[in-house]
């Protein structure tokens, strides 16, 4: 009597992986379970043995993608690391457009924010000795680094969409450096002044 072929076992990292890669293709409209299924070669049965509904599937595809944000913003490379986190993160909206847009839409605000969160605290791991950083307090180092950030968050997502036009991509660097040294000095001078009227 002939035996049956086994049925593949498709593991949930497997299916996250390719979910991924659609998204990262096609943006959330590119994610849908059939076509999941078919891109794995298989059931529907298999997705949703491993999540409960689609939401679940496409956080466990948001976290991958926040985790690879990390590693394309936090790869080695000369120069200033918190300089380089910036202009990664550009870089990152730049080529990664519709992961950069899938991350930054809104989707899920609290898994959104605690994922951004997250990544920031493991940067700034980076930056432990950063000399622009020492003697701050954490009050005062929080206000420079969103500063920052929602200076790197503009300029990403103007590039993102396709209409900054004021600088080119091989000018980012240069202007990344000048305003995030100006910022942190500048900001650093006015808590000097504070503490001097108090």
């Amino acid at each position: 009597m002939a035996m049956c072929p086994r049925k593949r076992q498709f593991k949930r990292k497997e299916i996250i992986e390719t979910a991924f890669d659609m998204v990262r293709e096609g943006g959330w409209d590119g994610l849908s379970v059939p076509a999941l299924a078919k891109a794995i070669n298989s059931s529907t049965m298999p997705i949703y043995s491993h999540f409960k509904n689609v939401r679940d599937l496409e956080d466990a595809v948001f976290k991958k993608a926040v985790d690879y944000m990390y590693e394309y913003m936090s790869a080695d490379r000369p120069g200033d690391k918190w300089i380089n986190h910036a202009v990664r993160f550009v870089e990152f909206a730049y080529e990664e457009k519709m992961l950069f847009r899938c991350i930054f839409d809104g989707r899920n605000p609290e898994l959104q924010f605690t994922e951004i969160q997250r990544c920031s605290q493991m940067l700034l791991g980076h930056l432990t000795e950063y000399p622009l950083f020492k003697g701050l307090s954490e009050e005062q180092l929080r206000i420079i680094r969103y500063s920052r950030f929602m200076l790197a968050q503009g300029m990403a997502t103007s590039i993102n969409s396709g209409w900054h036009t004021v600088l080119k991509k091989e000018e980012l660097e240069s202007f990344l450096t000048k305003a995030s040294t100006a910022l942190a000095e500048g900001l650093r001078a006015q808590f000097a002044a504070e503490k001097n009227n108090f």
